[in-house]
C-alpha cells in the first residue's frame, strides 16, 4: 500500500502464496502483466490510476471473489466485460469513483454480464 508502484510487476514472485494483494493507493494505470495467480481470493486496487484490464485478466485469477476498483479510471462498459468473462467466482466488485458508473445502466449492465455477483459498489 502507497508506495506509488506506477505498474504491476514480479508478482510471480510471490510464488501464489496469498489469498490477498492489497495495492491500494498506488500509481497503476493497467491491469496488465499478471502472472497466474491461482490462490487469489481478493484484489485491492482502489486509489489507483487503472484505465484499462488486461483481456485475460479473469483466466490468471480463476478463484477471484473481492475484486476493489475505487477510485480509479475505468470508462468504459468493455472493460466490465473484461472483469466477469471467465471469472465464476467472483462476489465482490467495486467500481466506486470510476467514469463507467455515470454510464446510463451501469449497475444493470454489470449485473447481466457478472450474474455471480452479490455486492456491487458496497
Amino acid at each position: 500500500r502507497s508506495y506509488k508502484i506506477p505498474y504491476l510487476e514480479n508478482l510471480a514472485a510471490t510464488n501464489d502464496q496469498f489469498e490477498c494483494v492489497d495495492l491500494t493507493d498506488n500509481d497503476i494505470t493497467r491491469l496488465e502483466e499478471l502472472p497466474r495467480l491461482a490462490r487469489l481470493e481478493t484484489l485491492l486496487l482502489a486509489n489507483n490510476k487503472i484505465s484499462a484490464v488486461e483481456p485475460d485478466f479473469a483466466e490468471l485469477c480463476p478463484k477471484l471473489t473481492s475484486l476493489i476498483l475505487t477510485n480509479n479510471r475505468l470508462s468504459r462498459l468493455e472493460d466490465i466485460d473484461l472483469l466477469g468473462s471467465g471469472c465464476p467466482t467472483l462476489i465482490r466488485l467495486s467500481l466506486i469513483g470510476n467514469l463507467v458508473c455515470n454510464l446510463p445502466n451501469y449497475r444493470l449492465y454489470t449485473i447481466a454480464k457478472i450474474p455471480s455477483l452479490k455486492v456491487l459498489d458496497f
